[in-house]
């Protein structure tokens, strides 16, 4: 593959990949979608040089979503446990006042 082309491709596959990290924001701002895994083009030879400040730009976003979703994810986990707990303080109670009610 000739240095023009891998850099045509490189750019293609950056601009699929920042599409993506895009995709990310709209989710975290409360958007629906699906987002895919990304892996370059197997195709593709050694990332140009001059993309490499674009691409490291790239994962730090990509790192930076991870861990806010993480701690999303983590606060959604916490609330489930809390919401279960309560549900099933609230059966107790329920089968309380009815064993109460029947004696």
């Amino acid at each position: 593959m000739s240095i023009v082309a891998d850099l045509t491709g490189w750019l293609a596959a950056l601009d699929e990949l920042e599409q993506g990290v895009a995709r990310v924001g709209m989710l975290e701002s409360g958007g629906t979608g699906e987002i895919a895994p990304w892996a370059p083009p197997a195709d593709l030879g050694p990332i140009p040089e001059q993309l490499v400040p674009r691409a490291r730009s790239l994962v730090d976003q990509l790192d930076a979503a991870e861990a806010r979703l993480r701690v999303q994810q983590e606060a959604v986990r916490s609330e489930m446990i809390g919401l279960r707990r309560r549900a099933n303080l609230a059966q107790r109670e329920t089968r309380s006042s009815t064993l109460d009610a029947l004696a």
